[in-house]
């Protein structure tokens, strides 16, 4: 026992003379140096700095020092590039992170060496091989998984796992986000529609809506999930309204056929309302606002001042109500709304069979006059009726005699009588004599009047020193030789005497700025100014002309 620890005690001390004059560097043993570069030793081993304590040296010559014997925290190695980083040295592996999330994936890709292979702008490595998913940023070790009860894809703020890989299970779900406000419904999260509740009967317009998570409703505008209100702005209508059936389209619809849906489904014929009131469903007069109206003559027609409002006739066996309220008499059966009322246009009291109103009331207004008679043949003359006496005419100057007439409406004249309305002719068998005969002022009574002065009569107005005649034609009425007969002679030479042969009848004068005419017609030569009848003829004795 003594000689085994003698022989244990002797191999320690070879061993550390060994240790103390040999040095391992990057696994090869070599030789101490000849000429030592400091003193204070014998062989001068190099030591580098191990900062970092992985066993691997700072390759820096500032960190190197030489002994006979290894220094504490010194190695034989210079083959570490950070040796203030125990986890960076020659044997780190350095693992590729694809998603650049600072989390790498184990794999063929893995390099195993002290300096970072990482590239700029490039592929990236680290140290850790933790990711699960190193293609999605989002997944790694740090990703919180939020729970998603339900199941809509958004999960809850609240309740998370941090962990890379997906926790969800077949009964529970966890999602990446957080954006859930109400995690216990699958219809609302952050893709949700709130749909605008305008008339705020739960059924919102397709038209208007907010998406978000949270209700947007307020104390005054109501938001809600279902866009399914086709109107609005209407509380009344929505997928719930009940539609009943209008067969005869006064509004009100029958309680027995309806159709549950939200659009009116009336159509081009048939329609439905939101009441069901009606009471008889194929009479459009007949409804809960029906007023039936007293009919006192029991005339079909009843008073619009005594009435009852309900669906139902209120008719008895004594007393008579009806629909319409246009008697306006309803103590007189044969005044009503079927009486014909005819224009009186003229006013004289009889009436034009073609133009009437059929009414109860009088239609006639201070302007218009309607009478119960349609017996006038011209209702634009209130002369002719059948009233009217139509005087004879016999010079059919349009003026009547007073002692032969005839008494009816129509105008009694044939292709060969005339009868006319006045009775003024006081010659009715001459045509140019009637009230409105002009009798023209004959001042030189030669039968010719000036068109100046007259008188409108009928009588011929003159006396025995006044003379009228029927003719206005004179143009010189206080010249007898003067008027439409009157020969104008020319005055060739213009000596004041024309010549016979040469006349214009007319009553003014002819004459122009050229030519010359005369009332007498002496004249023997008429173009030469010296002879007329003043020409004094000398008597010529010796025929010399002179």
């Amino acid at each position: 026992m003594r000689m085994m620890k003698k022989n244990i005690f002797s191999f320690i001390l070879i061993m550390i003379g060994i240790i103390g004059h040999t040095q391992i560097k990057n696994g090869v043993q070599i030789t101490p140096m000849n000429i030592p570069p400091e003193g204070g030793c014998t062989y001068c081993y190099q030591w580098n700095r191990d900062g970092d304590h992985d066993g691997f040296g700072n390759p820096n010559p500032n960190a190197v020092i030489f002994a006979d014997t290894k220094p504490i925290g010194y190695v034989a190695d210079e083959s570490d590039c950070n040796d203030g980083d125990a986890t960076i040295n020659p044997n780190t592996i350095w693992y590729l992170d694809s998603d650049q999330d600072g989390f790498g994936i184990s794999g063929a890709n893995n390099k195993t060496q002290c300096l970072d292979p990482s590239i700029a702008g490039g592929v990236q490595y680290v140290r850790n091989s933790n990711d699960c998913v190193d293609n999605n940023i989002n997944i790694n070790p740090n990703t919180k998984w939020y729970l998603d009860s339900d199941k809509d894809t958004f999960g809850t703020v609240s309740t998370f796992l941090t962990q890379c890989s997906d926790p969800s299970t077949s009964t529970v779900k966890y999602v990446l986000n957080n954006t859930d406000c109400v995690d216990s419904n699958v219809n609302i999260n952050p893709n949700t529609k709130w749909y605008l509740d305008g008339d705020k009967d739960t059924f919102g317009a397709v038209s208007t809506f907010l998406t978000q998570c949270s209700d947007p409703s307020t104390s005054t505008v109501k938001y809600v999930l279902n866009n399914t209100d086709c109107v609005d702005n209407n509380i009344n209508i929505n997928p719930n309204t009940k539609w009943y059936l209008d067969g005869d389209k006064d509004t009100f619809g029958t309680v027995s056929t309806f159709l549950t849906q939200c659009s009116d489904p009336s159509t081009s014929t048939v329609k439905y309302v939101l009441n069901n009131t009606d009471c008889v469903d194929n009479n459009i007069n007949i409804n809960p606002n029906t007023k039936w109206y007293l009919d006192g003559d029991k005339d079909t027609f009843g008073t619009v001042s005594t009435f009852l409002t309900q669906c139902s006739d209120p008719s008895t066996s004594t007393v008579k109500y009806v629909l319409n309220n246009t008697d306006c008499v309803d103590s007189n059966i044969n005044i009503n709304p079927n009486t014909r009322w005819y224009l009186d246009g003229d006013k004289d009291a009889f009436g034009t069979i073609s133009t009437f109103l059929t009414q109860c009331s009088d239609p006639s207004t201070s302007t218009v006059k309607y009478v119960l008679n349609n017996t006038d043949c011209v209702d634009n003359n209130i002369n002719i009726n059948p009233n009217t006496k139509w005087y004879l005419d016999g010079d059919k100057d349009t003026f009547g005699t007073v002692s032969t007439f005839l008494t009816q409406c129509s105008d009694p004249s044939t292709s060969t009588v005339k009868y006319v309305l006045n009775n003024t002719d006081c010659v009715d068998n001459n045509i140019n004599i009637n009230p409105n005969t002009k009798w023209y002022l004959d001042g030189d009574k030669d039968t010719f009047g000036t068109i100046s002065t007259f008188l409108t009569q009928c009588s011929d107005p003159s006396t025995s020193t006044v003379k009228y005649v029927l003719n206005n034609t004179d143009c010189v009425d206080n010249n007898i030789n003067i008027n439409p007969n009157t020969k104008w002679y020319l005055d060739g030479d213009k000596d004041t005497f024309g010549t016979i042969s040469t006349f214009l009848t007319q009553c003014s004068d002819p004459s122009t700025s050229t030519v010359k005419y005369v009332l007498n017609n002496t004249d023997c030569v008429d173009n030469n100014i010296n002879i007329n009848p003043n020409t004094k003829w000398y008597l010529d004795g010796d025929k010399d002309t002179f």
